[in-house]
């Protein structure tokens, strides 16, 4: 892997009751572009698989397969970064190359709780719940706040589960309650906290040694200005009869605020600055997670509004996040 990158794509596909085959695509070339929002409009993948085998292709890639995709670097490990289900399959001859492209998408059903949608998961000896519960969040599109919590509650014979992922929260909700923790689904977030200490919360630390690669405002301080002004005109025309048309009015002038400088001052004080930034793959960076930027020009505290993400496992592939940033 180039760079101590680490970039795993598994094929997990449901069978009969609680079974289910997995493949992991280690040995063929491959890249992905991932998209994923806060709101969940987005989270879409778009994985491309370089000269696998028919026989691969018709056995493996079946539509509704889970897909998952990690990545991250061998000394700090991987991290899953997208999970969803195959929607679709094509293959295209590109020069010497076969391509085949697989899209997914995470499926929460738009006629049932998203808690209902079936996953496949299988953790290895000695996991934590910490494991589990990103993996989950994950899935969903919810950011795990406070999963390193629970880092220290380990699994000795491992952690499995095929079914609907609902249960599968209720399930690892009940293995940390009895080790003094709680768990809660919040509006975009999975919730770990402690009943019985203070609890621990984690950011992202986003600064030029650390993997960010650049950043710009992009908060759009005009519009927020001709909105402020729009209002203020509504309010301050100044209309008056026209000598010889006892019915018509027009406006003569409109009366400016006594400081207009003031009136904007107060718009851009109240107004969210919107970062947009590019890093390093960090695998820890989701969706709605919390990011603190530390840069000459732009500092604070910022949630992850949107995201994609390039990456593969080839020397020449990306391995980087775009990210627009939303004030805190």
């Amino acid at each position: 892997m180039a760079w101590d990158r680490v970039c795993r794509v598994i094929i997990r596909t449901p069978m009969n009751g609680s079974s289910y085959t997995e493949v992991e695509m280690d040995a063929l070339d491959l890249d992905f572009n991932i998209t994923r929002s806060r709101v969940f409009n987005d989270n879409e993948a778009q994985l491309n698989i370089y000269n696998a085998a028919p026989d691969f292709i018709r056995r493996v890639l079946q539509r509704g397969s889970n897909l998952l995709i990690y990545a991250g670097y061998k000394k700090e490990g991987d991290g899953l970064i997208y999970q969803g289900n195959i929607v679709a399959v094509t293959s295209v001859k590109t020069g010497a190359d076969t391509v085949t492209t697989v899209s997914a998408m995470s499926l929460r059903s738009l006629d049932k709780p998203f808690t209902s949608t079936p996953v496949v998961m299988n953790f290895a000896p000695d996991s934590t719940a910490e494991d589990v519960i990103v993996e989950i969040g994950t899935r969903l599109g919810l950011v795990p706040i406070g999963a390193n919590n629970v880092k220290g509650v380990e699994f000795p014979q491992g952690w499995t589960f095929v079914g609907p992922v609902g249960l599968a929260i209720e399930r690892i909700g009940r293995d940390i309650m009895t080790k003094g923790y709680g768990l809660y689904i919040d509006l975009a977030e999975l919730v770990v906290y402690s009943v019985e200490a203070d609890s621990e919360y984690q950011l992202a630390y986003l600064a030029y040694d650390s993997g960010l690669l650049s950043i710009k405002d992009t908060t759009d301080y005009i519009a927020a200005a001709r909105g402020r002004i729009d209002e203020m005109s509504k309010t301050k025309k100044t209309r008056v009869k026209v000598a010889g048309q006892k019915k018509k009015k027009v406006i003569l002038s409109t009366e400016a605020s006594k400081d207009v400088y003031e009136e904007l001052e107060k718009v851009f004080t109240s107004l969210k600055k919107t970062l947009s930034a590019q890093t390093i793959m960090m695998p820890k960076i989701r969706p709605n997670s919390l990011v603190q930027v530390d840069v000459p020009d732009h500092s604070g505290l910022f949630v992850v509004d949107r995201m994609s993400i390039r990456g593969g496992n080839y020397a020449s592939a990306d391995f980087v996040m775009d990210l627009e940033l939303l004030e805190a």
